[in-house]
């Protein structure tokens, strides 16, 4: 971006902002200069500007700066308006274009996982679901991402209250063995699924993270095993739907730290 097409000191005043945010506690004006680099005056000014317009605010006894009460209505307006199904659609055609398979946009819903889009793939094989179709969280890519990345009440809740069939003699077993799955998908980020819903089927999802972390729904790509039996392509996937996933989980006010 052009110089010109910026002003400096709002890219200053965003620096404190997130300062603030990242330090979880209120802050010190000293410790603001020594995190942002920017110079006394110049980040009192700001200051002042934040306060005036309740951006931050100053608890009055220890003098620190808190994130203020503006923010969070300007916060949870956004999230008003966010509609999670509009934003993911421009990132679904893209993962279907540039992948050639079947992408789905899934959410939570009660034990089960709900389909709510659905781009379908370029093949002409295409698994038999759509929008509104129902599956378990269990043997699903999409429902063992969002499983992963719930808290962990909701999750031994859900885990407590379902029962397991095999679908496939890829399904896994038991409870025991899909805690210890979701483990491995806390960790790498997404999960895979290799013919545990349905013969000849592969999947790999990842979860879109709400401010709070956790999963509110998943995006996932799902292909005939028969067109992509190398592991390579699981990994191509897994880098795409992340990636997509993240640009959601941003707007949803989730960021990494």
């Amino acid at each position: 971006m052009n110089q010109d097409d910026y002003v400096k000191s709002v890219i200053k005043a965003f620096n404190i902002l997130d300062c603030i945010y990242q330090n979880k506690e209120p802050v010190r004006l000293e410790e603001l200069i020594k995190m942002t680099g920017i110079k006394k005056a110049t980040c009192h000014r700001l200051l002042q500007t934040l306060l005036l317009q309740n951006l931050v605010a100053k608890e009055p006894r220890t003098k620190r700066y808190k994130l203020g009460p503006k923010l969070i209505t300007l916060g949870l307006s956004a999230l008003d308006r966010f509609d999670l199904h509009r934003e993911a659609l421009p990132l679904m055609n893209r993962l279907r274009d540039e992948t050639g398979e079947s992408v789905n946009l899934s959410i939570l819903d009660g034990h089960e996982i709900l389909t709510i889009e659905r781009i379908r793939s370029v093949h002409l094989y295409n698994m038999s679901i759509g929008v509104g179709s129902r599956l378990p969280v269990y043997c699903t890519s999409q429902g063992k991402a969002i499983l992963a990345f719930l808290n962990g009440d909701q999750q031994s809740e859900i885990i407590k209250s379902i029962n397991i069939v095999p679908m496939t003699d890829k399904t896994i077993r038991n409870k025991n063995e899909l805690l210890a799955e979701l483990k491995k998908i806390r960790f790498q980020g997404y999960s895979v699924n290799r013919e545990e819903f349905e013969i000849g089927i592969g999947a790999v999802a990842a979860p879109i993270l709400g401010h709070s972390g956790e999963a509110v729904g998943s995006l996932n790509v799902s292909f005939a095993l028969a067109r992509h039996p190398e592991p390579e392509f699981i990994n191509l996937l897994a880098e795409k739907v992340i990636a997509s996933c993240k640009k959601l989980s941003f707007f949803l006010g989730h960021i990494e730290h």
